[in-house]
C-alpha cells in the first residue's frame, strides 16, 4: 500500500465528503483505536466475538469486490454501510480500502433508523445507543456519490493498484468461461480441432466493434484449442499465434491503420511465445484482442471522418451540377448505402437534405448580394425546378425566395439611407 497515495486520497476526499477512509492488509485485521473508526465501531469490536464478526464480514466484502472487479458497497452486521475497494500489487490482492462505516436511511425518511438488536450485547444498551446516535447518517444517493468519488480518487492516487484489479478480474472471468467451455465440449460429439466458422464469426464481431461478443467467441476458440491440444503447449501457442495473425490482417482491412495493428500483433505474439502456461497464453490473447478492438474502432472512426470530409468537400464544389449519391460515394471511397448511413450517423440528416442545405445556403448568398431574380438564383444554386426550389427554400428559411430577397433589400436600403454618424473632434 502507498502511504503517500493514501494521505492524498484522504485529503482530496475530505474536501467534499466527511466519511473516514481506512487501509487494511489482505487479512483485513484492523485496529479500532484508529481515528477512522467511530465510537460505535470501537464498542462493537471491543469483544473478541464482535471483532471476529467484523473481520469475517470485511473479508467477505473484499472477496466479492475482487470477484466482480469493482467496488463493493455492503451493510455490515452492526448496521453500518461501507464501500470496499481492493488494493492490488503485482496482480495479487494485498489488502483493501474501506470508506464509510456510517448509518443509512431512506431518501424520504425524516426520523432516525433504529440500532440493530444484538449488535454488541457486551456493551450497556444506553452506552451503545449514545454511540449509535453520534454516527453520521447518509441517504443511499449520497453514499453512492461518495463511493463514486472514492473510487475515482483511489484510481487517481494509486493507479497501478486499480489497473491490477481490473486485469485480475478479466483474467479470472476468462479462465472461468474457458473452463466452462472445455467442460461442455468434452461431453459433446467430436468435432474438428479448430472451428473456422467460429473464427469468421469472431472477425465479424471485431469488425463491428462488438467487444463482449468478440471476447465470448475468442474464449470459445481458445477452449477448443486447449481441449484439442491438451499437454502440447507448443502447438497451443502456434494455434494462438495463427489466430493473432488472422485478427491483425482483418483489423487492417477494417480500419486501415496497418502499422499500429501489426505492432500490436508483434508485441502480443512475443508475450504468447514467452508464456509459461496455457493460462498465460489465453490471457495474452485476450489482451491482444482488446488492443485490436481499440485500434479497429479508432481507425474506423478516422476512416468515417475522412470519408465524410471528402463527401462534403465534393458537394460544396459541385452543388451546381446534378449530384447523385453514387457519384459522391465513389469520391468518398464508400458504397452508396454506407455513405447514406454515415450521413445519418454523423450528421443526423439524409444525403439529399445535406445537398439541399448547401444549395439553399448558396441561394441565400446570391439573393442577398446580387441582382439575380429568384428563378436565376434557383438554377445557379443547382436546382433544376423553380417550384421545388421555392418549396425547399421556404421550408429551410421560413420565407419564399422572392419575399426573402425583397425584405432584405428594404432593410439594406433603409440602413444605407441613414446619415453617417458625425465624427467627434479630438479635443
Amino acid at each position: 500500500m502507498q502511504k503517500t497515495g493514501l494521505s492524498a486520497l484522504r485529503q482530496d476526499f475530505s474536501k467534499n465528503h466527511p466519511y473516514a477512509i481506512e487501509a487494511a492488509a489482505g487479512d483485513c485485521f484492523f485496529n479500532a483505536s484508529q481515528s477512522c473508526f467511530s465510537p460505535y465501531c470501537r464498542l462493537v469490536s471491543s469483544h473478541p466475538q464482535g471483532y471476529e464478526k467484523c473481520v469475517a464480514h470485511r473479508r467477505l466484502a473484499l472477496k466479492t469486490a475482487v470477484e466482480t472487479g469493482q467496488k463493493n458497497i455492503v451493510l455490515c452486521h452492526a448496521g453500518l454501510i461501507t464501500c470496499v475497494y481492493p488494493a492490488m500489487q503485482g496482480g495479487q490482492v494485498k489488502g483493501a480500502y474501506f470508506m464509510g462505516k456510517v448509518r443509512i436511511r431512506s431518501e424520504f425518511e425524516t426520523g432516525t433508523d433504529p440500532m440493530p438488536a444484538g449488535s454488541a450485547p457486551w456493551v450497556k444498551r444506553a452506552v451503545l445507543e449514545r454511540a449509535w446516535a453520534h454516527t453520521p447518517v447518509v441517504t443511499p444517493s449520497e453514499f453512492r456519490e461518495a463511493s463514486r468519488t472514492f473510487v475515482e480518487l483511489v484510481k487517481r492516487h494509486i493507479p497501478m493498484e486499480s489497473a491490477s484489479l481490473e486485469a485480475k478480474y478479466l483474467a479470472d472471468r476468462q479462465q472461468s468461461e474457458i473452463a466452462e467451455i472445455i467442460h461442455r465440449e468434452k461431453n459433446a460429439p467430436k468435432t474438428a480441432a479448430y472451428s473456422y466458422p467460429l473464427e469468421r464469426e469472431l472477425l465479424s464481431k471485431v469488425g463491428a466493434g462488438d467487444r463482449e461478443g468478440s471476447h465470448r467467441l475468442l474464449n470459445q476458440i481458445l477452449g477448443n484449442i486447449l481441449l484439442a491440444h491438451a499437454g502440447n503447449d507448443a502447438l497451443i501457442k502456434a494455434r494462438v499465434l495463427e489466430l493473432l495473425i488472422v485478427l491483425s490482417r482483418s483489423g487492417v482491412e477494417d480500419a486501415g491503420n496497418a502499422q499500429e495493428i501489426f505492432g500490436i500483433n508483434q508485441a502480443h505474439s512475443a508475450l504468447v511465445v514467452a508464456s509459461a502456461t496455457p493460462t498465460e497464453v489465453c490471457l495474452h490473447a485476450g489482451r491482444a484482442l482488446d488492443h485490436f478492438l481499440n485500434s479497429v474502432v479508432r481507425g474506423r472512426s478516422e476512416k468515417k471522418h475522412d470519408a465524410l470530409r471528402k463527401a462534403l468537400t465534393y458537394i460544396a464544389a459541385h452543388y451546381e451540377e446534378k449530384i447523385t449519391l453514387a457519384t459522391v460515394a465513389r469520391e468518398a471511397g464508400l458504397s452508396p448505402s454506407r455513405l447514406a448511413h454515415l450521413f445519418r450517423e454523423r450528421m443526423d440528416t439524409s444525403f439529399g437534405d445535406q445537398v439541399s442545405r448547401v444549395r439553399i445556403e448558396r441561394a441565400r448568398e446570391l439573393l442577398l448580394s446580387s441582382a439575380f431574380t429568384a428563378t436565376e438564383v434557383a438554377y445557379q444554386a443547382g436546382f433544376s425546378d423553380q417550384s421545388y426550389f421555392t418549396k425547399v427554400f421556404k421550408k429551410v428559411v421560413g420565407l419564399p425566395p422572392k419575399r426573402f430577397q425583397l425584405e432584405n433589400r428594404r432593410l439594406k436600403d433603409y440602413y444605407t439611407s441613414l446619415p453617417a454618424p458625425k465624427s467627434r473632434k479630438a479635443g
